[in-house]
Parts: structure tokens; sequence; C-alpha cells
């Protein structure tokens, strides 16, 4: 979002405002391990960045939206959507100016669905749009003798050119990582937070820990 902020401020041609869209929502906390819902957290960052903003929280679950509405109540600066993310996207990016910078975050309780996230990431109002994907390596490795596909076969399906991926950290044994794609090369690894770009030594040791890998791959074969 600090980047985006710096790109509105230079370029007047760009809509001056930040487009999230959370595709898996979910009820907005997590109370098992005392976590705050990525809506939440979305809100509150944008507050403290000060930028515009316009937002989409998506859950196929009536009760999570229903929820979620308790928490957060109504605002003009977004709308939570009960029903099929694959629906919803494409109607919301419909309607997206263009040029539209923002983000989509994928958190599924499962794969996420990697047919949408391509779908989506060529569809032109959603170009300059990032996405961010929460991943169990071991949830997809795990159903690789059904699908035949390993975490780079996903990524390959997304028209993103530049990844980032987080650590996994100690004793997760569902190696859960995020996955940032973009288009933009000169992103920063945040270190302090474990992201790293995954054509960097600590970046494709992640990456081939997450896929697993027999043999090391160029990162053409990855992306």
């Amino acid at each position: 979002i600090n980047v985006v902020k710096k790109i509105l401020a230079k370029y007047d041609w760009a809509p001056q405002c930040y487009y999230y869209i959370d595709a898996y929502c979910g009820p907005g906390e997590n109370p098992e391990v005392e976590t705050t819902g990525s809506p939440t957290v979305f809100l509150e960052t944008a507050k403290d960045i000060e930028i515009p903003f316009r937002a989409w929280f998506i859950d196929i679950e009536a009760n999570n939206t229903t929820l979620l509405k308790a928490r957060l109540g109504e605002s003009d600066n977004f709308d939570i959507l009960t029903g099929d993310n694959r629906l919803i996207v494409p109607r919301i990016a419909e309607k997206l100016p263009k040029h539209a910078y923002g983000l989509i975050y994928a958190d599924a309780t499962n794969v996420p669905d990697f047919d949408l996230l391509g779908y989506i990431s060529r569809l032109p109002n959603l170009k300059r749009f990032d996405i961010l994907i929460r991943y169990s390596a071991s949830m997809v490795k795990r159903t690789r003798h059904l699908t035949g596909m390993q975490m780079n076969d996903y990524l390959k399906q997304i028209d993103k050119k530049y990844w980032i991926i987080r650590d996994i950290l100690p004793g997760d044994k569902w190696q859960w990582t995020f996955l940032l794609g973009m288009n933009w090369p000169d992103m920063n690894e945040w270190t302090s937070q474990r992201f790293y770009k995954i054509n960097s030594e600590k970046g494709k040791e992640i990456f081939d820990l997450c896929n697993n890998m027999r043999k090391q791959k160029t990162l053409n074969d990855a992306i």
C-alpha cells in the first residue's frame, strides 16, 4: 500500500484509490489462535497509511459474512458479499476503472482456487493488482497424487512475473507460507518478517521446501 500511495502521488492518470478484494474473508477473527481477521487488518492498515480505498470482502458462507457485518458495521468504502468468489470477483473487476491499483488476497481453508486466480490475473482491469496467497505446502503435497500438481505448476497459471515467498515458521507441520505475485521487479525483500524474492538464495531454498522438488530447477522453470 505504501508503494501504491507513492505511485498515485506521482501519476495523476491513475485512479486515486487503493482497491482491495478479499476473496475468502471469513468472519473477521480467529479466536482459536487469537488473531484478527484479514478484513480488519486491511482496514486498519489503510487508515494508518492514510490512503483512499475501496474494498470488497467475500465469503461463500453466510454465517461468516453475518459475523463480519456485525464486527465491521456499514461503510461506503467497503462491501461484504455472500457468494461464490468465482462469480463475484469478475463482476467487481468489470466495474473497476482503467489503471486501477490494488491487491487480491486469497486465504482459502484448503487449496486456493488457482483456476480463479489465473483467470482474474489476466483480466484487463486487474492488470495492476498484486496477488497475495496464503498457502499450505503440506496440504498441496498431500493432494499431489490426485492432481499431479506442485506449487510451481500452480504459479504458472497466474500471470505475474515476480514472486516473493515467506519462510516457513519453525514447527509448522502444515508449512503455511505467503506468496506475493506482482509485475513490478523492484519490490524489496522484507527480511524482518521472513519474506524473500524467490530468485534469491534464501527464496529458492524456501521455494524448494514448499515445492518439494527432487532436483533444482531454474527460475524460468518455476514460473
